[in-house]
């Protein structure tokens, strides 16, 4: 019986933020001049090598630069380098880069050459016949050390479907690919116990090859992008093969959105953080790893983020492409953030004793949060809504609870990394007295705003209580990781009190200004508010 593959296609919308941790600009001395269509590498010792493209007048290129701590080096080969082209394809294998095909000033190249790092010389290698000339194919580099070759466009400007593997000097043709292809992206994933080859170069479409069997497969899932976008896969902590595609062509102009696709489960996200400009045919490279290989178009590149909490450990350097249809020589480096781990919830955990409940929880570490997703239900299974809100704080006043009621709640938190996993919902229960008396302050406490708040050197907690509950009442002070600080006892007789804070410790010591929890307790009766302290 013949497999199939479902691909699922999961996009998360952007939240606006200023949050700017993937992307960093610099301005390296010695940068290359303003082009598209190029290649990048990295080098075995950790450098990154640029080769060739097509610059701001049109002018194609056959120079060579380098990129280390120290920045972009022009390079002087020993011998003549080969013809000028653009949107060729490169990888390393050992000392040596490789070129393969691109298009030149008399039409698409069949030709391919190689730079040896340690004589500073261009060779072209001596073998048999070459598979038709094209550009904007892509090369995947094999295990083995074979490359495949697929697609492209000829020299009368037609896509190609045909595909080829090079090794030891020589080509052979596979099976071609059910879809004509050029400027596309291609890369091996491990899916299902098999090796597959996946394509991304129509909009929503993914074109499959399956190792096992050599045979082609089209489905859906693919990003919106008719090309021209530059790409890398990585291994995220959980051992699973993670492509990201970076900005691209879509039908309305270049695009400025990072696409990851996971191939464990089949699902296209978008990233949290956009480009830093709208960018296509750029190229990207990885900084100082021993694996890497070509991210033009199709690398086959393994990091594996260092902890469970660290989906990914890897740093690229993204250079020059096409903005507003116009080559520039911006450089720009990628560090993924993680998305934030698990929350931990402060309050409520146990019963509730009103109507209304402020929702607390701690901000979201290592990685900080720029919006939090807060919901409460009243079914442990997260189904049936009371609130499910966005918010950027830590706290939320959540109103309308019915007495004798079940409630569960839970938060997760977003940052350019995207979402990360809600806590393990939190059941707590409402019971409260409801008093036939018009005085609504009969037979229950009631807790005030603090005054003033924010605050410098002190502020007054006021509260109401009742004459006839004898219940002993108790103020708590909490930072904002939910670690009690300074605890007030109120007589359990008073009608009306309050107490003043100093913005001291139960030692006297002052503490730092920031957000905290005032927090009045009885037998019956539980409530939260915040306020804030500057100094």
């Amino acid at each position: 019986m013949k497999r199939s593959i479902i691909f699922v296609f999961v996009m998360i919308l952007s939240i606006s933020s200023a949050w700017a941790d993937d992307w960093t600009p610099i301005t390296p001395p010695n940068s290359p001049d303003a082009r598209q269509g190029h290649s990048m590498v990295t080098l075995p010792d950790g450098r990154i090598m640029l080769f060739g493209g097509e610059g701001y007048q049109g002018e194609l290129k056959d120079d060579l630069f380098t990129y280390d701590a120290n920045g972009w080096n022009n390079v002087v080969p020993a011998n003549d380098p080969p013809p000028k082209r653009k949107e060729h394809q490169a990888w390393t294998m050992g000392s040596k880069m490789f070129v393969y095909g691109g298009y030149g000033e008399t039409g698409a190249l069949d030709d391919m050459w190689t730079y040896d790092t340690g004589s500073n010389e261009w060779e072209e290698p001596v073998i048999g016949s070459y598979p038709p000339a094209r550009s904007g194919h892509t090369t995947i580099p094999q295990s083995d050390g074979s490359i495949l070759i697929l697609g492209g466009q000829d020299s009368a400007g037609e896509n190609l479907e045909d595909f080829w593997r090079y090794s030891s000097g020589s080509f052979q043709q596979l099976e071609s690919c059910p879809k004509a292809y050029s400027n596309h992206i291609a890369h091996n994933a491990y899916m299902m116990g098999q090796e597959y080859l996946l394509v991304f170069g129509e909009p929503g479409i993914i074109a499959y090859y399956q190792f096992s069997n050599g045979t082609w497969g089209v489905t859906s899932g693919g990003p919106p992008l008719t090309g021209y976008a530059c790409s890398a896969v990585v291994q995220n902590a959980q051992g699973q093969d993670v492509i990201f595609i970076f900005g691209g062509q879509t039908a309305t102009g270049e695009s400025d959105v990072v696409y990851e696709y996971n191939t464990g489960s089949g699902e296209l996200t978008q990233r949290a953080e956009l480009m830093p400009q709208p960018t296509a045919n750029s190229a990207i490279a990885l900084l100082d790893t021993q694996q890497a290989q070509c991210l033009k178009h199709s690398p086959l590149l393994r990091q594996t983020g260092t902890s469970t909490r660290e989906q990914y450990n890897i740093s690229g350097l993204l250079f020059g492409g096409l903005s507003d249809s116009i080559p520039n020589n911006n450089t720009y480096t990628f560090t993924p953030i993680s998305p934030p781990d698990t929350i931990t919830v402060v309050s409520p955990m146990d019963s509730v004793f009103a109507d209304s409940v402020m929702m607390i929880w701690n901000p979201a570490e290592p990685w900080q949060a720029t919006h939090y997703q807060l919901q409460v239900a009243s079914d442990s299974a997260m189904t049936i809504f009371l609130a499910d809100t966005i918010v950027t704080d830590t706290s939320y006043l959540v109103k309308e609870l019915i007495n004798n009621t079940d409630y569960w709640w839970q938060v997760r938190g977003y940052n350019a990394g995207g979402w990360g996993p809600y806590n393990d919902p939190v059941h707590f229960f409402v019971n409260f007295v409801v008093s036939i008396d018009d005085n609504p302050h009969q037979n229950k406490f009631y807790l005030y705003q603090n005054n003033p708040n924010p605050f410098n050197s002190s502020t007054t907690i006021s509260f109401y209580g009742t004459t006839n509950s004898h219940e002993l009442s108790q103020i708590n002070i909490f930072n904002i990781k939910g670690q009690k600080i300074r605890t007030f006892y109120c007589h359990p007789e008073l009608v009306e009190g309050s107490v003043t804070w100093d913005g001291k410790d139960e030692n006297n010591n002052s503490i730092p200004s920031g957000v905290y929890f005032y927090k009045m307790e009885t037998d019956n009766f539980s409530e939260i508010r915040k306020c804030v302290l500057l100094k």
